[in-house]
């Protein structure tokens, strides 16, 4: 069984259509337990098993509340803006889901940083980013000791961030990350906006798209594609100070770290 848990904000309630509609398409399988967390009841087209709606919970409180009422087992846990956007075979998720379980690995990363020829590959403790909220796999133990209440996405990541500015090298114990993009994910809205790239990926994919969300403009996907360079792999010392120059200059960054 494969279980899949989706994140929704009611602020961004076409978000949640479209990644259905993609996951209609492009995942359909049989044998699947989907699982809504909210912080409001969104009608949405689609076989829900279970839906957790809690205004006052944050993010990752809302999916540790699905996950200690269904119990120990691994889960693919999804914002809703992580669209799947190719077809993506059951068999392939379930056989990767048997892997991470022979294995005892209680996180992985879907997003890859760089694409290579292996599958998967541990976190280094120095990679910024090689722990992210946006679409993962984690297992029940981790979900339930990582989201402790009052925790939100955000400080998930922080705390990670943290350990990769100050870290020696070494390895994150069962934590790895993809290294190509096997779940074909498209990450939608960045800082409130549609990204340019992905807005460009589901409008040839046939989907419709309201003006509900602004698009990002040129400059501000230029400044995003950027950022995300500084972040990724500038030194500590010299990122911090690009960062404190540009947001000089009206840049906006997801953190200071």
């Amino acid at each position: 069984m494969i279980n899949i848990i989706v994140s929704v904000n009611s602020k961004y309630s076409e978000v949640a259509t479209i990644f259905f509609e993609q996951f209609k398409k492009h995942a359909n399988f049989k044998d699947v337990n989907v699982y809504i967390a909210s912080d409001e009841d969104l009608d949405i087209d689609y076989p829900i098993k279970y839906k957790y709606i809690n205004k006052e919970e944050t993010i990752p409180g809302r999916i540790r509340e699905i996950v200690n009422k269904e119990g120990k087992g691994y889960y693919c846990c999804f914002l809703a803006d992580a669209f799947i956007c190719k077809n993506l075979a059951e068999r392939d998720v379930k056989n990767f889901l048997e892997m991470i379980e022979a294995e005892s690995i209680s996180y992985c990363n879907l997003l890859p940083k760089k694409n290579k020829r292996i599958l998967k590959e541990p976190i280094n403790k120095k990679q910024r980013y090689g722990v992210s909220f946006i679409a993962f796999i984690a297992s029940y133990d981790f979900i339930i000791d990582e989201f402790k209440p009052g925790i939100t996405d955000y400080d998930f990541e922080e705390k990670y961030l943290m350990i990769a500015n100050e870290a020696g090298n070494g390895k994150f114990e069962n934590m790895y990350i993809l290294c190509n993009n096997m779940f074909h994910i498209e990450h939608g809205i960045v800082g409130g906006k549609w990204d340019r790239k992905t807005y460009k990926v589901l409008r040839k994919d046939g989907v419709q798209i309201s003006n509900q969300i602004k698009l990002q403009s040129v400059k501000e996907y230029l400044f995003q594609k950027f950022a995300r360079i500084v972040n990724n792999y500038f030194p500590n010392a010299l990122r911090q100070i690009i960062k404190k120059r540009m947001t000089q200059r009206g840049g906006k960054f997801k953190t200071t770290l």
